[in-house]
């Protein structure tokens, strides 16, 4: 239960935690929680939503495959009341206590329809729907998947910040995806651990061994592209560096922050890659970067694409967002423009076969397929202990 919409382009570590998990227990997983304001959108043709099944049209349970040799059910939820403008904190715990019933009612529907019972609560992220459901299904334990700093998520911060230290102190463990965001939550919360993100290798590591044929070097970024990228920098390392071309795939989410840099040309931005080609814009890149800004929601990140870069065997140059010791010797840190560019310059002038080797070697450590092992063993053992205390 959480944010993440199973249908997509983007690679989500709650979509790939749960296709693991569910090789060996069966998994109900909620879509995104859609609200009336977004169905009235998607009905004016302003955004997209699967309007047939937030109306009950199709069914709400569908039954997909994952690409983990698994399957696992999808349930659409009924639009929830939008709540995020409310102001009155009297008002917002009216909403969520009635977003948190309606959504009691679906899960128990489904529950009831595939024969689940005691089940194990995944909440990624979520307090607001998880804070009211504390123990209506019936749950042996309940888990908080803590993915990112709730405070500097846009999207769920005005009520996430007063609502996930209510909801923290309840759960039976709270893994998350770093090891900042576990120092800074671990007084919150009975148990804690991390479960690093992953990197689907087998679909990243098509892109080993391709060697680019570009006129001049690319040093590429995949994601989305927001107010986490250090454009002044990117801009700067462009014009010092002419013979490089600095190219951006993604959603450009923040285009006035970008527009200073757009002139010019060597800094390209192209549009948004469907997740399955990643890998073959991944192949065309000399070097991959992380160029992300220092600031309260970045010192908290694991990326997503450390892993993915390295799959693909290529060399990579980030800057000191967050602490990430494990990549000490694999990858390259900058701290500034200075050691951002000379980074580059040197990783591009001294990659050889047995570097790349080593990188893949190291990705294939960190596959979904053992992130998801842990994630699973750290919440027998907290089960195990939960257990033994009721005793």
């Amino acid at each position: 239960m959480g944010l993440t919409a199973w249908r997509g382009d983007m690679a989500m570590n709650v979509k790939n935690i749960a296709s693991v998990l569910a090789r060996n227990s069966p998994l109900i997983y909620t879509d995104y929680p859609y609200t009336l304001k977004d169905l009235l959108w998607a009905l004016l043709g302003l955004k997209p939503a699967p309007v047939g099944r937030l109306l009950g049209l199709q069914p709400r349970l569908m039954k997909v495959a994952t690409n983990y040799q698994s399957e696992l059910h999808v349930l659409h939820l009924w639009p929830l009341l939008p709540i995020n403008w409310i102001g009155h904190r009297g008002l917002q715990r009216l909403g969520l206590k009635i977003n948190a019933w309606m959504i009691r009612l679906n899960v128990r529907a489904a529950m009831r329809k595939l024969g689940v019972t005691r089940p194990v609560v995944v909440n990624g992220l979520n307090p607001l729907i998880g804070l009211d459901n504390i123990g209506k299904f019936g749950e042996s334990g309940l888990v908080y998947y803590c993915y990112d700093q709730i405070t500097a998520a846009r999207w769920i911060a005005r009520h996430g910040q007063w609502v996930e230290p209510l909801f923290m102190p309840q759960v039976d463990v709270t893994i998350t995806t770093s090891q900042a965001l576990l120092e800074e939550k671990q007084a919150l919360t009975r148990r804690i651990a991390a479960v690093k993100n992953g990197v689907e290798y087998g679909l990243f590591h098509q892109a080993f061994g391709h060697r680019p044929q570009n006129a001049r070097p690319q040093v590429g970024y995949i994601g989305v592209v927001d107010d986490r990228i250090d454009y002044p920098m990117i801009g700067q390392a462009a014009t010092r560096c002419p013979n490089i071309d600095f190219v951006f795939y993604g959603r450009l989410s923040h285009p006035e922050l970008a527009a200073p840099i757009r002139h010019l040309p060597n800094v390209k931005f192209h549009d948004f890659v469907p997740y399955q080609q990643v890998p073959q814009k991944v192949a065309d890149m000399d070097l991959c970067m992380i160029p992300f800004v220092k600031s309260e929601f970045t010192r908290n990140i694991y990326p997503l694409k450390i892993n993915e870069y390295l799959a693909a065997g290529k060399p990579v140059v980030k800057t000191d967002f967050a602490h990430l010791p494990d990549f000490e010797g694999i990858v390259s840190t900058s701290t500034d423009l200075d050691t951002f560019v000379g980074a580059i310059d040197h990783e591009l002038a001294t990659d050889t076969d047995a570097k790349r080797a080593k990188r893949a070697a190291f990705a294939l450590q960190n596959s979904w397929e053992a992130r998801g092992a842990l994630f699973a063993e750290i919440i027998e053992d907290a089960l195990a202990a939960k257990r033994l205390a009721a005793v």
